[in-house]
């Protein structure tokens, strides 16, 4: 049987259920990296994305409004935010 690890940081993300942050793939749990996150999985909804399938399901694409990456603590201790994401009022992704 394989070991059980608990991750240090994890994503969380509206519209999205709350993931782990793996350095290795995404970079340091920082501001740089989670807003280069943010674009990538925005634009993975649009048509031809990995996840149009999610847009098309509900009939927009729900872009994300806010991101946080945090760490990862027992329930019941307050989470320290190493680095958080909002959308603007109106905002063009590229």
């Amino acid at each position: 049987m394989g070991n059980i690890v608990t991750p240090k940081y994890r994503l969380i993300c509206s519209g999205m259920t709350p993931s782990a942050w793996n350095c290795t793939t995404d970079g340091p749990p920082t501001q740089k990296s989670l807003e280069k996150w943010v674009r990538t999985y925005a634009k993975s909804l649009e048509h031809g994305g990995a996840n149009e399938h999610v847009s098309k399901a509900l009939g927009h694409v729900p872009y994300p409004t806010m991101a946080r990456i945090e760490t990862n603590v027992p329930h019941g201790e307050r989470p320290r935010i190493m680095a958080e994401w909002k959308a603007a009022p109106f905002q063009l992704l590229r």
